[in-house]
């Protein structure tokens, strides 16, 4: 798949550079919360992958040595973790993370929609993360991915190419970028199949 980049892109090199607080990034399957990630990323470790999830349960000091939080590097490491929240205890893992690690890294949180996060009184993570919800390719991003200074930006035109590919394809990044309507019939089906599934 090709690689376009996103507005999201900005928005979190944004953020890491004005904030040291963890990102949650949620957003329905496929919109390209990992692609993105693992491009600004320098690590990623899936709840899924079983290597990554025995490194996670050993806790955040096996974490940390793992990706070698020292201070003389570089570049501050931006640790990915994808589908954390499956873990029962994600919220105390990440906590205790933030706590052994803190200034000598970045994190991002990535996952489903379960990972939308309600405030509640006591919350152990409670003013160490940021949310945002990644949302399909749009116009608006189409036309422009970097954020400006207002959230109120002048008009600009959109074009015809991208926005023929939104109306015949949709605006999720796999079938908006090959535009081939084969693939994105195909795409759809089983896109379809996996939500009843689930």
């Amino acid at each position: 798949m090709d690689v376009q980049p996103r507005l999201y892109d900005h928005i979190l090199q944004d953020c890491f550079a004005g904030h040291r607080q963890m990102v949650f990034i949620s957003g329905p399957r496929e919109v390209g919360k990992n692609t993105t990630c693992r491009l600004i990323g320098t690590h990623y470790l899936s709840w899924d992958d079983v290597a990554d999830r025995r490194l996670i349960l050993r806790g955040p000091g096996a974490v940390a040595e793992h990706v070698r939080l020292e201070p003389l590097l570089e570049r501050i490491p931006l640790i990915v973790f994808a589908e954390l929240h499956k873990h029962r205890k994600w919220r105390e893992f990440l906590k205790g993370f933030f706590e052994v690690s803190g200034p000598r890294m970045r994190v991002i949180v990535t996952g489903s929609p379960q990972l939308d996060i309600v405030p509640r009184s006591g919350d152990s993570l409670m003013g160490r993360y940021a949310c945002f919800r990644m949302h399909p390719w749009s116009v608006g991003e189409c036309v422009r991915v970097a954020v400006g200074d207002s959230m109120v930006q002048p008009p600009e035109p959109i074009a015809d190419a991208d926005w023929s590919a939104l109306l015949e394809h949709g605006g999720f990044p796999e079938p908006f970028l090959k535009r081939d309507a084969r693939f994105t019939r195909r795409w759809h089906s089983l896109r379809q199949e996996q939500l009843v599934l689930a």
